[in-house]
Formats: C-alpha cells, sequence, structure tokens
C-alpha cells in the first residue's frame, strides 16, 4: 500500500514535468505558424502588390503627360489667365458697393405725394440727403416712418422743414438725411432685391 501511494506521488510529480515539456513545443508551433504566415503576406504585398500600384502610378503619370502634350503652352497660360480673371471678378463683386439700391429703394419707399427735389449720395458713408417737397407735415411725418420701418435703414434725420408761401405752390419743404446698414449696399441686398 505505501507503494501505491509512492506511485501516486511520483506520478503526479511526472505528469507536471510531462506537461510542461509539451507546453513549449505548442508555443514554438504556433509562433511558427504566424511568422510563416506573416512572412508570406509580406512576401505577396513586397513582390506582388507594390508592382501592381507602381505599375498603377507609371499609367497615371504617362496619362497626365499625355494630356499635357496635347495643351500647349500658351493655352495652359490663357487657362491660367482666365481663371485668375474670373476669381477676381468673384472678389470684387463681392466687396462692390451697389449705390443703384439706393434708387431703387427711394422708388418703392417713397409716397407719390413727395417730390424729391435733390439727393446726395455719399456711397462709402452709407447716408443720403434729400430734399423734398410734400404737400403737408403728415405726410412728411408719414414718410419718416416708412422710411424708419424698414430694417435697411439705420438711422433717419430730419434736418429742416419749412412751409412754402401758396404763390410758390404751397406745401412743405423738407430734408432728410438717412444713414443706412451695410446690408443696402452689399451684393447679397441688390440681389435680394431683383429677386
Amino acid at each position: 500500500m505505501s507503494d501505491l501511494s509512492t506511485m501516486g506521488f511520483q506520478a503526479s510529480r511526472k505528469s507536471p514535468q510531462g506537461s510542461s515539456a509539451v507546453f513549449p513545443w505548442r508555443i514554438l508551433v504556433i509562433s511558427l505558424v504566424v511568422f510563416v504566415l506573416t512572412a508570406i503576406v509580406y512576401i505577396g504585398i513586397e513582390f506582388g502588390y507594390k508592382p501592381y500600384l507602381e505599375k498603377q502610378i507609371k499609367d497615371v503619370e504617362a496619362a497626365s503627360l499625355a494630356l499635357e502634350k496635347q495643351i500647349d503652352e500658351k493655352q495652359r497660360n490663357d487657362l491660367i489667365d482666365f481663371y485668375s480673371q474670373l476669381y477676381n471678378i468673384k472678389s470684387l463683386s463681392a466687396s462692390h458697393l451697389y449705390p443703384y439700391a439706393i434708387f431703387e429703394y427711394l422708388e418703392k419707399n417713397t409716397n407719390s405725394l413727395v417730390k424729391i427735389n435733390s439727393a446726395q449720395i455719399n456711397v462709402l458713408g452709407r447716408e443720403i440727403k434729400m430734399d423734398a417737397l410734400a404737400p403737408d407735415y403728415e405726410t412728411i411725418i408719414g414718410q419718416i416712418a416708412s422710411y424708419k420701418s424698414d430694417s435697411r435703414v439705420g438711422s433717419i434725420t430730419l434736418d429742416s422743414s419749412k412751409k412754402r408761401d401758396p404763390k410758390d405752390g404751397g406745401g412743405v419743404s423738407f430734408s432728410i438725411k438717412i444713414i443706412f446698414s451695410n446690408s443696402m449696399f452689399g451684393s447679397q441686398a441688390s440681389q435680394g432685391n431683383n429677386n
């Protein structure tokens, strides 16, 4: 009986030693398989896919050179000049001031009873000074209120008003100054007014 227990002890001792000897072989085999697969992928990329990509690059370069030969130097320079001019026109028109928007504004927003005698426009200052004639003060007040109600008007000032003699035709002559917001003169505002 004592032999059996000794044998069991020895058997259990051998078993871990035996399994530890087998375990490194499994890791070695797995490592070898991973290495072989990595080597196959590398060889495939280096000798298969890389030459394919290089051939594609050469084909595109050849097509580019052929296209370049079809268009001579003068045509290329003309195209570059034309594109440059278009770009300059676009940037200039985006920052250009459109003073005719004031005339459209006055035409649409001036009472038919008000007669504008003169107007001085300062585009850079975004203002207009007008001398006008109205039949009475109520018409002037209504006209100023009409101008003020537009969101493009920054401020409006009545500079002077004077009742005219009936022998001069009657009515009330007045001067006003309107200061507009930036949107009145910009290209966006003028496009919006045209629609």
